[in-house]
């Protein structure tokens, strides 16, 4: 993306429009031709030829001040040879010091350079010749804020150290916009040949295996085509993938459109368009899915926008669909151009690209907060080395928070865009989360299972997420909020249902729960524990909290309509015998009744109290009573 944006900057600047700037000559033919195939040369991305041309244009007709101007943004933009390309706008000049577009491009040279002074002396002086150009007003304008900022960046610089990624993720083409899965295991990326104008891009993956990143792959076919297909993201658990494309065999909506992959096993199926309420017939591209899957980010260049590029947000609705998209406002984005967002899986911490709020370089990464109240916070600078002078288009925060991803092509990488990652400063970091992962199998058989698997908070009874295993493997991942308490509910046709309760209150970075689930077939005498199921002390009131493992059970019974069985309530051995039995029966009948209201038919179920008679475990501690005092089902 980096690249592509230069390549337009330069051959704009070889345009007559720009150069009507530079002045209107009576040229040499010879040099004029001269200047003509530097253009071509250009567009081919061979800029040695390019200077030479221009230079012997120049040597025909020294004073030639396009030819000049166009050496000096080859310099500037290309070769980053900032010094070199002020030497020359300093020569044009001395022939037109009444310039503009010169001031403009000599003060950004001044601003790379980190030369703010300078920089703000020139600026000022292009606006006081530049009195029509109100985009070129505003982006001067912006230059001069963003001096004012660095001046303050730069004294408090992070301490940050970057690692190249390296080979084999990393070669001399364009890697960027990395993503990788919650457990840190999958890296997926963009990679586009530079060397011709028409290399498309593509999306690659890498799996970390023994401490290093294994050989790259590519995507399979029925993403990747002759046309582009990047600025993407995969899914916390890896089993979603959206990605932007122009291929128009997709059946696209605009020039760029937004598209959806399911992961089944190792490979994903053909891609969905998202449609009208996320593609317009503009320019659509750069998608991240929360972590709940349940709001989709992305940017957009509709004309109902603030200006160039902004960010967006749509909410899946209660038919599982997309609904039309929202621009996040201007307190997110600016009369510039905002990009590649990225929502962090703790649901809250916004990372973005902007060229519109205050900064160190062109574009610069922000982060921002979700308030209680459905706002967002003023946008935070992410600081000084990990924006530069330079632009920065995309960051991604590792689910753990403290290890971000970013693409670069800063000296000593590989060639062109790089990946590379560091660790990122407690102050800028997200909301600690960690991940969950594991395997759905059929106990005996091992057979992987697919299912359906609810996380809910206990705390506010809600339901957290919701996702499937996976049909071929039986495998899932997904991210969770540290400091709460958890409800695990799964089902899968033909099988009794898995519970169960997990608390995350002293995590640890890196520390992940791992949960292999065995269901066993649904068959006659089978009993299962609903561990989720709580009553008030010595009473048989239910809380409501029980209601998310009984409508678990609702939904058990609904999709096994054949299946019939018995509730059972246990006690420990504090108490009579007969209080005991008694408090086990209502408890029972109250589950019963629950079932009842539901929906669910009185020939399908049956209560009974067996008080203390059936202990799962020796009533000699504390912790092995809580055990026995128990809701479970037994099938008829």
């Amino acid at each position: 993306m980096k690249n592509i944006i230069l390549l337009l900057a330069l051959v704009f600047s070889f345009s007559c429009k720009t150069n009507q700037t530079i002045g209107q000559q009576n040229i040499n033919k010879k040099a004029e031709s001269y200047n003509n195939q530097a253009q071509e040369y250009l567009f081919e991305r061979n800029y040695e030829a390019a200077i030479n041309a221009l230079e012997n244009a120049i040597k025909i007709e020294p004073e030639y001040l396009r030819a000049h101007f166009n050496l000096a943004i080859i310099y500037q933009n290309q070769y980053k040879n900032y010094q070199k390309a002020i030497a020359i706008y300093e020569q044009i000049e001395s022939f037109d010091a009444t310039n503009p577009s010169v001031s403009f491009n000599k003060g950004m040279s001044y601003f790379n350079l980190q030369e703010l002074d300078e920089a703000k002396k020139t600026m000022i002086i292009y606006l006081n010749q530049s009195t029509n150009n109100q985009k070129g007003i505003r982006q001067a304008n912006q230059v001069l804020k963003n001096i004012e900022f660095s001046k303050k960046a730069l004294q408090k610089p992070l301490d940050i150290e970057y690692k190249n990624l390296g080979a084999p993720i990393n070669t001399p083409k364009n890697e960027y916009f990395p993503s990788l899965t919650s457990d840190n295991e999958m890296i997926y990326f963009t990679v586009k040949d530079n060397k011709s104008n028409y290399a498309a891009e593509d999306i690659y993956f890498s799996k970390f295996e023994n401490g290093s990143w294994q050989a790259v792959q590519k995507i399979n076919s029925s993403i990747n085509t002759n046309a582009n297909e990047g600025a993407h993201c995969i899914s916390s658990g890896g089993n979603y993938l959206l990605f932007a494309s122009d291929n128009y065999k997709y059946g696209n909506e605009g020039r760029f459109d937004i598209y959806l992959a399911k992961k089944t096993g190792d490979k994903f199926r053909n891609p969905i368009n998202l449609g009208k309420n996320i593609n317009s017939r503009y320019w659509d591209s750069q998608p991240v899915l929360s972590a709940d899957s349940k709001q989709l980010f992305f940017v957009s260049k509709q004309k109902n926008g603030l200006g160039g590029s902004d960010i967006y947000v749509s909410t899946l609705n209660s038919e599982g669909k997309f609904g039309p998209a929202e621009n996040l406002g201007n307190t997110i984005n600016t009369s510039f151009d905002e990009q590649r967002p990225y929502l962090h899986p703790d649901g809250k911490t916004l990372y973005f690209a902007s060229g519109g709020h205050a900064g160190i370089g062109g574009a610069d990464l922000y982060k921002s907060t979700l308030q209680e109240d459905g706002s967002w916070s003023k946008p935070e600078n992410l600081g000084y080395p990990i924006n530069t002078s330079g632009d920065e288009f995309g960051i991604f925060v590792s689910a753990t928070g403290n290890t971000a991803y970013i693409s670069s092509d800063r000296t000593g990488g590989f060639g062109g865009q790089d990946i590379y990652s560091f660790n990122l400063p407690t102050s800028l970091q997200p909301e600690l989360v960690t991940y969950i992962k594991g395997n759905v199998t059929a106990k005996k058989t091992n057979e992987a299972l697919k299912a359906n698997i609810k996380i809910y908070d206990l705390k506010t009874g809600t339901l957290y997420k919701s996702l499937s295993s996976d049909e071929i493997n039986g495998s899932f991942l997904t991210t969770i909020v540290s400091n709460k308490n958890y409800a695990f509910e799964t089902l899968a046709k033909g099988y009794l249902p898995f519970s169960e309760n997990v608390s995350i209150q002293k995590l640890k970075n890196n520390e992940a729960f791992v949960f292999n689930i065995e269901l066993e077939k649904i068959a006659v005498g089978k009993e299962f524990t609903l561990n989720n199921i709580f009553f008030e002390t010595n009473a048989f009131t239910l809380l409501d909290i029980s209601k998310i493992e009984l409508n678990y059970l609702v939904d058990f019974l609904k999709n096994n309509e054949n299946t019939k069985i018995e509730i059972g309530g246990h006690t420990d051995d504090v108490g009579s015998d007969e209080s005991n039995l008694n408090l086990s029966e209502n408890r029972a009948k109250s589950v019963y009744n629950f079932l009842l209201e539901k929906g669910i038919s009185t020939s399908r179920i049956t209560y009974k109290g067996y008080g203390e008679t059936k202990p799962l475990y020796e009533n000699n501690s504390d912790e092995n009573r809580a055990k026995n005092r128990r809701t479970s089902f037994k099938v008829l």
